[in-house]
């Protein structure tokens, strides 16, 4: 009996060891502790919300640990909202730089940790220390919950517009029978005031007037043929007089075309015209003053004093002159001699002064 309580307290020893060896192991596995005793290297990893997250918290791929938070998560902006979370990964853990952290319940308790979701074409370079990787929305049961969050928002968002539809809905409806009950008002109003027998009357009355007017305008259009086709021709005649204007003005280009080197010329030959005036000018003057001096000359000729003058105008002079030229005729130059003629008395001579 004594050595049977020996044994019953060894066995319940050795069952309350294994008990906490198990809690131990089960503290570790559950708990947030970091592994203090591999190289790691710290990425920043940007999320858009970070509740729950905690330094320590464990950072897991393929649901195998691969890091955990080592700082508390840092407010990065403020709109939109963005979170810097510093994570260290295990070093012989080499993630592409395309890789997605994500936030998500560890447990019903409210526990997180951020999950790795590698691409399946991934990039051939991989995250080092200090580089910014942006993360993704949260995953899971708080992925869940949020979308039906958003699901109710929404929800509640259409239903208010949908009241509001349905309230503009019933005011669309009030305004319809406001417009039947006034179109019913001027219907009766149409039919009372405007088709009566009268109105009547004097519609048909106008209608049979229109239609008389209307044979007469057909009938008129029909005379009228004549007069358009004339009115057409004449269109034709000035169309063609207007080409063949269009004709000769090209034809005057193309002459102007032509004179333009001659018309350049011109002020040339008009220069040239100008000194020909001049040196005409001039030689009018000269003329002018020759023609002076010559009437000048004949003046002097033909005066009183002059030789013309005293032939033409003194009686003795002229006697002498007809007996110098007979005599001259009659003996020659060489024989010459004054010979006075029987009429030739001196007493009959001329007793005036001699000029």
């Amino acid at each position: 009996m004594a050595a049977a309580q020996p044994r019953t307290a060894t066995l319940v020893g050795l069952f309350i060891f294994i008990g906490l060896v198990v809690l131990a192991w089960l503290i570790l596995l559950v708990g947030r502790f970091e592994n203090r005793y591999e190289e790691t290297y710290t990425i920043r990893v940007e999320l858009a919300d970070a509740s729950g997250v905690v330094k320590g918290t464990p950072v897991k791929l393929a649901g195998v640990r691969i890091g955990s938070v080592v700082g508390p998560p840092r407010l990065h902006s403020v709109s939109p909202p963005r979170v810097i979370v510093p994570v260290g990964i295990d070093s012989s853990r080499n993630l592409p730089v395309d890789a997605r952290f994500r936030v998500q319940s560890a447990t019903v308790l409210g526990d997180k940790l951020l999950t790795v979701t590698i691409p399946p074409s991934p990039a051939a370079r991989n995250l080092k220390d200090g580089d910014l990787v942006e993360g993704g929305g949260q995953a899971g049961l708080e992925a869940i919950t949020n979308d039906a969050l958003a699901v109710v928002h929404e929800t509640r968002t259409l239903v208010t517009e949908a009241q509001s539809s349905l309230q503009s809905f019933d005011s669309a409806v009030g305004e319809i029978r406001g417009v039947t009950r006034r179109l019913g008002e001027t219907v009766d109003t149409v039919n009372r005031e405007l088709l009566n027998e009268a109105n009547i009357r004097s519609i048909s009355f106008t209608i049979s007037h229109v239609e008389d007017a209307s044979l007469g305008i057909r009938n008129a259009s029909a005379e009228f043929q004549p007069v358009l086709a004339a009115v057409r021709e004449a269109v034709n005649r000035v169309s063609a007089l207007a080409q063949t204007a269009e004709n000769t003005f090209s034809e005057i280009d193309q002459q102007l075309t032509q004179v333009g080197p001659a018309i350049e010329e011109v002020p040339a030959t008009m220069r040239s015209l100008r000194r020909a005036a001049d040196q005409a000018g001039e030689a009018v003057v000269q003329a002018e003053k020759t023609f002076a001096k010559a009437g000048d000359t004949l003046d002097t000729l033909t005066g009183e004093e002059g030789l013309v003058g005293a032939l033409t105008q003194d009686a003795e002079v002229s006697t002498d002159t007809k007996s110098f030229i007979r005599n001259l005729r009659r003996h020659g130059i060489l024989g010459y001699k004054d010979e006075e003629t029987p009429a030739d008395d001196p007493r009959e001579r001329y007793q005036g002064r001699r000029r």
